[in-house]
């Protein structure tokens, strides 16, 4: 089976390094080159509205998936059109690549979210503000990750700073005082089977995912489930699906949806029995799922912007480097470890990256 990828990043690099001794070939599509699956299959440049070109990755393809969120819908249609099996499905990528429509849905679903509200102009904001108070945080409903284009509001200075060009395409959200970030990465396949790994508990620094560390028997993994097996019944999703919640006073409120592979799974890479990679795969193939049982309590670390001297990283036995071939640049993901959670060895690890 030939699987095409639209996305050529690190997550469709993973997902081939997991297909690819399975038997599975892959072809990649992507606006940009990219060097992350050079030597893992075909990959077409074009952008995602150029049908010519995209046609031409499509007759190679068997099944469609995507490694980010950002799809125009359009493109999806046009897949679907040529007849070419698609998973996960147009109503899981419009559910979730708009923050907007992703907070209706979950609210539809009776499932806790922050207060928020769509922002048209600078009296929506003042109105939430005198609703809600201080802090918020005003974020763009669209390709908004990272950190990235999100504002915080912590006082009326910051309220008086802001004006109406900055609110296009926005929405407001309550603080959330949380105890902890976690999230649950789930997997349900084509006959409606679900498996589930681990809660992660993760931490954010700048807005960017740190670290992540696997957590068993958490008391909110039942809950988690339930959220996320609502989610994905309703979408009738395939695939690999990531719910991250926030944790306040033993109450789980979902931050966002990601309908894909996620960044606090990579542990499961080394640290579960089947990686949430390769449980994608099976799920969009028509594959039973794998066992998602953890192997043990695991710790990864982003690395990003540049890399430390890997010979001091590898020279702990139980490190487990993943470099996703990407030039450095400030705040990139450019790889990430994982390795069985040590102390000693958390406290070496964060200390090399910062030097980075």
């Amino acid at each position: 089976m030939k699987i095409g990828i639209l996305g050529a990043g690190q997550l469709s690099r993973m997902l081939a390094l997991a297909g690819i001794p399975l038997g599975f070939d892959f072809i990649f599509y992507d606006p940009n080159s990219s060097a992350c699956t050079a030597g893992l299959g075909e990959s077409f440049q074009g952008d995602y509205t150029d049908y010519a070109a995209l046609d031409r990755f499509l007759e190679k393809a068997d099944v469609i998936t995507y490694e980010n969120e950002n799809i125009p819908v359009a493109t999806l249609k046009h897949i679907l059109e040529k007849g070419i099996t698609l998973h996960p499905s147009i109503d899981a990528i419009k559910a979730m690549q708009d923050r907007l429509l992703e907070k209706n849905f979950l609210n539809s679903l009776n499932i806790p979210t922050t207060e928020y509200r769509a922002l048209n102009n600078k009296n929506d904001l003042n109105e939430f503000i005198k609703t809600f108070s201080y802090p918020a945080i005003i974020k763009h409903r669209t390709h908004s990750y990272d950190g990235k284009g999100q504002i915080v509001i912590k006082d009326a200075d910051d309220l008086d700073a802001i004006d109406n060009d900055q609110l296009n395409n926005t929405i407001v959200e309550k603080f959330v005082n949380f105890d902890r970030e976690i999230s649950i990465v789930g997997c349900r396949d084509i006959n409606g089977n679900y498996a589930f790994y681990d809660i992660c508990e993760n931490v954010h620094k700048s807005g960017i995912l740190h670290k992540t560390t696997n957590i068993q028997n958490d008391p909110m993994h039942q809950d988690a489930k339930t959220h996320l097996t609502k989610i994905m019944d309703t979408l009738e999703y395939v695939g690999v699906c990531t719910t991250e919640f926030f944790v306040s006073n033993k109450h789980l409120i979902v931050n966002e949806l990601a309908p894909r592979v996620h960044n606090t799974g990579h542990w499961t890479i080394e640290g579960a029995v089947t990686s949430q990679f390769e449980n994608h795969l099976r799920c969009i193939s028509g594959y039973p799922l794998g066992d998602t049982s953890s192997t043990g309590n695991f710790s990864m670390y982003n690395i990003l912007s540049s890399f430390p001297n890997k010979k001091e990283l590898l020279s702990e036995y139980n490190i487990h480097l993943h470099d996703y071939k990407k030039a450095p640049k400030k705040n990139r993901k450019i790889g990430h470890v994982n390795f069985i959670k040590n102390q000693a060895l958390e406290t070496k690890i964060a200390h090399l990256l910062t030097e980075s």
